[in-house]
């Protein structure tokens, strides 16, 4: 289309300069025209490759909340286990101290 453009230029006025100046306005629009196409080809692939990241940042965001929320289930497992077990030692230590009295009352009720 461009050099169709630069023919009719030169077709009307048939001299060498005329002739040149169309030449290189055809060689201007095909060289914007292929870097058209290199621009685009280049999106096509930038697109790729932030696809292809933004795929690999939600695969790693995924697992880092998949290890937050096992840390949490384990954490709650332990508090639970904990509370448990000083659940289990005030309970022994009242009945030590229970055992204490009943065996000081014991002597005391010897004497």
């Amino acid at each position: 289309m461009i050099s169709v453009g630069a023919a009719a230029i030169f077709a009307i006025d048939p001299s060498i300069l005329t002739g040149i100046a169309a030449l290189i306005a055809a060689m201007v629009g095909a060289g914007n025209l292929y870097l058209l196409f290199l621009s685009r080809k280049d999106n096509r692939e930038l697109k790729a490759v932030v696809d292809d990241v933004k795929h690999q940042t939600d695969g790693i965001r995924t697992r880092m909340e998949e290890k937050a929320n096992q840390a949490e289930v384990k954490a709650g497992e332990q508090t639970a286990a904990l509370s448990a077990a000083t659940t289990r030692a005030d309970h022994a230590e009242g009945v030590q101290q229970e055992r204490g009295e009943e065996r000081a009352r014991q002597k005391d009720d010897a004497l």
